[in-house]
């Protein structure tokens, strides 16, 4: 669980974080916002159906994409390695259930 209460932002990065997002709920302040770092699209299924179980607004999901940076003196531009894929990040902001 999470021992604080009306918190600004839970940030989730769990082998199950879709098992947070009711304690992430609670913990949360009105408005608050939760994120939640998932390594596979299975973990991003069961995280947004858990946080629809909720009221819950705005969830959306982030691919996040590696790519290396070359900075020289001269400038900096990006690396023509691959790019790799490194996670999803949800989020999503709470409201009330009742107003």
């Amino acid at each position: 669980g999470i021992s604080q209460e009306d918190v600004d932002a839970v940030a989730l990065d769990l082998e199950d974080p879709w098992a947070a997002i009711e304690p992430a709920w609670k913990a949360l302040r009105p408005c608050g916002h939760v994120a939640a770092f998932s390594p596979n699209m299975e973990q991003v299924k069961d995280t947004v159906r858990a946080m629809t179980r909720r009221p819950f607004i705005e969830i959306r999901t982030v691919e996040l994409i590696e790519r290396e940076m070359e900075v020289r003196d001269v400038g900096v531009r990006p690396s023509f390695a691959p790019l790799g894929h490194t996670g999803y990040l949800t989020f999503a902001r709470k409201v009330l259930d009742t107003f």
